[in-house]
């Protein structure tokens, strides 16, 4: 019985105990249930917060997308201009090494046909020489010549005279210049 009295006690105690106790836990409970409808308003705002925060996470590798698109087509825009500056020079270059070899061609053939002019010029020069010695040889021969006819000339005038006149022209058979007439 002292047991039975000791629990009676003992349970006594712990359903005061236990009475202060859910006492506290329903405040405790209140209180919680009215800071939880206080964080209901930062809840709500610290959900808006993740949730722009998320969209600017998804903007920013959208954007970062863009920037290297971006930069993708100024670095194509190059690529293709440099392309076409080096086709356009490679193109020159072809043209360029046709001409020069068109050019060194026809120095080559031009070299060809001096060596044979040179044949043909000296050969003409050799030829020309010739001709002028042989005009120069000529000229004494020519001049004289020259002198003879015009005294003929001068003789047959004189002569032609004499006939005119009714003289003998047997009686000038010989005359000054050494010419006979027969």
């Amino acid at each position: 019985t002292r047991n039975m009295a000791a629990a009676k006690s003992s349970l006594a105690s712990a359903n005061k105990q236990l009475a202060m106790r859910q006492a506290a836990l329903k405040k405790a409970e209140e209180h919680l249930a009215s800071q939880q409808k206080a964080l209901t308003g930062p809840a709500a705002e610290l959900q808006k917060a993740h949730n722009f925060e998320k969209k600017l996470k998804e903007n920013l590798k959208f954007w970062r997308a863009a920037q290297v698109n971006a930069k993708a087509l100024v670095v194509t825009s190059k690529r293709d201009t440099l392309k076409a500056k080096q086709e356009q020079e490679t193109s020159a270059l072809e043209s360029k090494t046709r001409e020069l070899g068109t050019s060194r061609s026809d120095l080559s053939s031009l070299e060809a046909r001096k060596a044979t002019l040179q044949a043909q010029l000296e050969e003409l020069s050799v030829e020309m020489a010739s001709l002028k010695q042989s005009i120069a040889d000529r000229k004494p021969l020519l001049e004289e010549a020259e002198r003879e006819s015009k005294d003929l000339q001068k003789r047959y005038l004189e002569l032609s005279a004499e006939v005119a006149a009714g003289t003998d022209p047997q009686d000038s058979d010989s005359d000054d210049d050494g010419y006979k007439i027969d």
